[in-house]
């Protein structure tokens, strides 16, 4: 029993480890089963005096020992089953049965709605599903239960950043700031939420400390959120190294720092290094819908036709439903002359923009696209 309550416990810390990775302490030890109290049988002798009432009596009278023993065994078998159904879900989880650990998560918290693991299971399982919204709220009756418990502050304000959620991240952030918490996880949320808020010199202050101290000064999203802060502050060329030691920290696989370091190229007129980094990032499995769209873009302003149709229809497979990467390929199409086959792209593009003024503008760009048509028809006719 001791080595299944270890084992839970171990379980545990991965996933929080994880959680606090994918989002960018001690728990409080539950007793094994074994070293639990156990109630002692007490009867009652016939010189004792009844303390049963019978149905109908008033008062409230006290229930006889044989009663409450019964009401105690009866809790001690719940918190068994729910501990089971929690281990179930961890055996689950750890197997990559998400659907599988999330009902047995379920199925302990209605047993004991209180059982702080089974909410943070839950919480995992919809991290990586990538419901947040579920998991922040998983989130909040943890520390329900847990009102201080730093680390599980830590993960819902890393789960509010990344929603956008940014006063609500700060707050409870600095929340867990004042109540000791000085980990270099928590000065890299804070960092990063306040340089998305535009509060630069805080943001500074934060991941400064978050880079100070790790041991091997290897931490990718505080060099990140730093590229962020320089960025905003006009200094783009100090921006760069950052970034570089953000992807060098991540083995060179860091979709969104790579990203940005070809934006920020390209602003800076090295459209040839901006196009290394976007194709190298292409190689990757999980490109980023902004490489397509602005590598194809690239192309397409050197007219470089061919290519830049070869990478909307690439991007298109990878993400069908993105608007502007069909549209990309309809503007391509019209530049190579073949308007017919760009109606097909620009139509769909037009049934997936969210945007009103997006949308009308390029609805009046078809009804100019038809008109052509149209016209070019016309001439045509005229001259057989």
């Amino acid at each position: 029993m001791k080595l299944r309550v270890f084992c839970r416990y171990c379980l545990i810390y991965t996933c929080l480890a994880w959680l606090l990775a994918v989002t960018s302490s001690s728990l409080a030890n539950e007793p094994a089963l074994t070293n639990r109290p156990t109630a002692k049988l007490q009867t009652a002798t016939p010189s004792q005096p009844s303390t049963e009432t019978t149905a109908g009596t008033t008062g409230g009278a006290s229930k006889s020992p044989t009663f409450s023993i019964g009401v105690e065994k009866t809790r001690s078998l719940q918190k068994h089953h729910a501990i089971e159904k929690l281990d179930l879900g961890n055996f689950h989880l750890f197997n990559g049965n998400t659907k599988q650990a999330m009902e047995a998560y379920k199925a302990a918290l209605a047993i004991d709605p209180d059982k702080w693991e089974a909410h943070f299971g839950l919480c995992n399982c919809y991290v990586s599903k990538k419901k947040y919204s579920q998991a922040i709220e998983e989130c909040r009756d943890m520390l329900a239960i847990r009102p201080n418990d730093k680390n599980t502050m830590l993960l819902l304000g890393n789960l509010l950043k990344n929603q956008g959620r940014l006063a609500e991240s700060i707050q409870i952030l600095q929340q867990a700031e004042r109540l000791g918490a000085k980990s270099s996880n928590l000065h890299t949320a804070l960092g990063l939420a306040l340089a998305q808020s535009n509060r630069l010199d805080e943001a500074m202050q934060h991941l400064s400390i978050s880079l100070a101290q790790e041991k091997k000064g290897i931490n990718p999203e505080a060099h990140l959120g730093k590229a962020v802060v320089l960025y905003k502050q006009g200094n783009k060329q100090e921006a760069l190294p950052e970034l570089d030691k953000a992807i060098k920290g991540r083995g060179g696989n860091f979709p969104q720092a790579r990203n940005f370091k070809a934006e920020i190229l390209l602003s800076l007129d090295r459209v040839e290094e901006a196009k290394t980094e976007y194709l190298i990032q292409m190689q990757k499995e999980d490109t980023q819908v902004s490489c397509f769209q602005a590598l194809g873009n690239i192309y397409l302003k050197e007219s470089q036709l061919d290519e830049a149709l070869k990478i909307f229809d690439r991007g298109i497979k990878w993400y069908p439903k993105d608007p502007d990467l069909k549209l990309g390929k309809a503007v391509t199409l019209e530049k190579q002359g073949k308007l017919i086959e760009a109606l097909v792209p620009l139509r769909q593009a037009l049934s997936l923009i969210k945007e009103k003024n997006k949308l009308e503008a390029w609805k009046k760009h078809l009804v100019d696209l038809q008109t052509s048509l149209a016209a070019s028809s016309s001439n045509s006719t005229q001259s057989k």
